[in-house]
């Protein structure tokens, strides 16, 4: 997920048809709103800083469950990270569904499927 993030952050994708489309593109990269103390961003700088976060969570999720994995211990410690993956990914399967269009919500879902088998089928084991 992570990967489709980065590429697609840097690959720009400009409207063909109209004027219309063309003015409201050229509004997002040159307008700048005031979000307080003296910043100026425009709606395209926020939209890609919103896709670079979602980016740098993916991963420092995915080296967060690499480490996990193979350093862990105890049952326990794969428990919480397994537990940490489900809300993560809860939160961004909900608001894929919500605000996303069809890729975003295809790829989260599955993922929230992925993760969400291991975190109920954790919840029937006893804790050692």
């Amino acid at each position: 997920m992570a990967v489709f993030h980065i590429v697609f952050h840097f690959a720009r994708k400009r409207p063909q048809d109209t004027d219309e489309k063309r003015a409201l593109f050229e509004l997002m990269d040159n307008y700048r709103f005031d979000w307080g103390s003296g910043i100026m961003r425009s709606m395209t700088e926020v939209q890609e800083a919103f896709s670079l976060y979602m980016s740098i969570l993916l991963v420092g999720l995915a080296v967060m469950n690499l480490i996990i994995i193979r350093h862990s211990k105890t049952e326990r410690m794969i428990m919480h990270a397994i537990t940490l993956n489900f809300i993560v990914m809860t939160f961004m399967a909900g608001i894929s569904f919500w605000k996303a269009f069809l890729i975003p919500m295809i790829i989260y879902g599955s993922c929230f499927i992925f993760i969400a088998v291991p975190f109920f089928r954790q919840l029937t084991k006893p804790v050692k």
